[in-house]
């Protein structure tokens, strides 16, 4: 294992390294995502993450052949505000970017994993918002909770 991935195992107490993408009755399924991979779980207390300033529930990292992943996620499983939701993601991508080396590309992807079903305007609405790191610029993907990641990692995804 050597690049991102690598470089954000080292970076992070392995406490913080879990091997499910699960919080609070909503999660996402990473089985079949490429390897290596590594999901760093944001609230565990060995980051250090103040909790007053906005953060995703985790970071995925995926080394897919040459392609190396930066994806902040947030699991919902009730309601949500876009904007603080949106906030919740600027601030893992934040976060990420000092987990990362300085130099290397990356494709970046953000999730948001919610429970039900959404408005059409709020759908809308969160689909219009940016998620930035570094030079790369990226609306939210939108996932039930319980889907699979894989499909991030195909073809057919324009961001792959």
């Amino acid at each position: 294992m050597s690049g991102l991935v690598a470089a954000v195992r080292a970076a992070v107490a392995p406490e913080a390294v879990d091997s499910r993408i699960d919080r609070d009755d909503c999660s996402l399924d990473i089985a079949d995502t490429p390897l290596p991979r590594v999901a760093v779980n944001l609230d565990h207390r060995e980051l250090d993450v103040p909790r007053d300033r906005p953060h995703c529930d985790y970071l995925f990292f995926v080394e897919d052949g040459a392609k190396e992943w930066v994806i902040p996620i947030e699991l919902k499983s009730g309601g949500f505000k876009n904007e603080h939701t949106v906030n919740q993601l600027r601030g893992g991508a934040k976060f990420a970017d000092g987990l990362m080396p300085a130099n290397g590309g990356f494709r970046l992807a953000a999730v948001i994993a919610y429970r039900g079903s959404l408005h059409a305007s709020k759908r809308s609405d969160l689909l219009r918002r940016a998620i930035r790191l570094r030079n790369e610029i990226r609306r939210p993907l939108l996932f039930q909770c319980g889907d699979s990641l894989k499909s991030l990692f195909s073809d057919e995804n324009p961001a792959a």
